[in-house]
């Protein structure tokens, strides 16, 4: 069991190291349980953020408003911690978040018709936990996502060892390197496109410091508050960032925003997601290049309400 140097690190720390040694076990049982128990690990670790004292971290809500949200439910949960530290959230997969807990309701509800749980879930949803814990409570369980046994760590290559080693923050070579390597020239011109239009029109372009993927974001700024757009990832997801445009739109303007996105085809559903974050693949989102304009336009539109 790992040493933590703070009493608020152990309980978070236990739960999500638990997880990640039934997951090395490999049975269907045991598959089941390190994935309900990653689960608990991430909500627990979530809530201990926003309970640090004064002291440890300067967030950015009341007190107030972080227990309310650490006693609320999950979606509640999120956006606070979405809300408490907006830079560190904006590299943070919180629909990947969402996919995986709503997997484990599945799994919780269900657990007589879902029997097993896919490898690849488990193993993204460790990878995940591990880099959250390692960002929100400056604990690194890395080496724990290695198998005990000498064939190592699960997956092989480059891009396994960097994602084990830990976030970084990303250059624009680096992304761009990571994207030649994993998307199709289609999907390249695409991702270039974003960038170009983020660089001429964005407040400022965040480079992300994902494990996994390189991104950047769209950032706009109203009253000394920043807000994310969309982020674009280097793996090819295209995210429009609903929860993070709090701090510069109001939420009936947000709701006219998502409902003139809507009528772009391709992101039809955004119209009826109840999620903080809708994300495609920029391959898919923008098939045709007047979904491309029409989105560009409504960007702007957005940006342009807010001065």
């Amino acid at each position: 069991m790992i040493k933590t140097q703070h009493p608020w690190q152990a309980g978070p720390t236990e739960l999500i190291e638990f997880a990640l040694e039934h997951m090395h076990k490999g049975g269907d049982v045991d598959r089941r349980l390190a994935f309900l128990i990653l689960d608990v690990g991430v909500e627990t670790l979530f809530k201990t953020f926003l309970t640090l004292p004064e002291g440890v971290f300067k967030h950015q809500i009341n007190r107030e408003e972080r227990s309310k949200a650490a006693k609320g439910n999950f979606p509640e949960l999120l956006r606070a911690i979405q809300n408490s530290d907006p830079e560190k959230a904006a590299d943070v997969p919180f629909s990947h978040i969402e996919h995986y807990h709503n997997l484990r309701n599945m799994l919780y509800h269900q657990g007589n018709q879902v029997t097993a749980i896919p490898m690849h879930q488990l193993e993204g949803y460790a990878k995940l936990a591990v880099n959250l814990l390692r960002e929100y409570l400056d604990v690194n369980l890395s080496p724990k996502l290695k198998r005990p046994s000498s064939t190592g760590s699960f997956g092989t290559g480059d891009k396994d060892r960097r994602e084990i080693e830990g976030r970084k923050r990303w250059t624009k070579a680096m992304f761009f390197e990571d994207v030649k390597k994993r998307l199709n020239k289609k999907e390249i011109v695409i991702v270039n496109q974003l960038y170009e239009f983020t660089k001429q029109n964005a407040s400022e372009v965040r480079m992300g410091t994902g494990a996994e993927s390189g991104s950047f974001t769209f950032i706009l700024i109203r009253n000394n508050s920043s807000g994310s757009v969309f982020s674009v990832y280097s793996n090819g997801d295209f995210t429009i960032n609903l929860g993070y445009m709090e701090k510069i739109r109001n939420p009936e303007e947000i709701d006219n925003f998502r409902s003139k996105l809507a009528t772009i085809p391709s992101l039809s559903e955004i119209a009826v997601t109840n999620k903080y974050y809708f994300t495609l693949k920029c391959g898919i989102a923008f098939s045709a290049p007047e979904y491309m304009e029409q989105f560009k336009k409504e960007v702007l539109e957005l940006k342009n309400a807010i001065k």
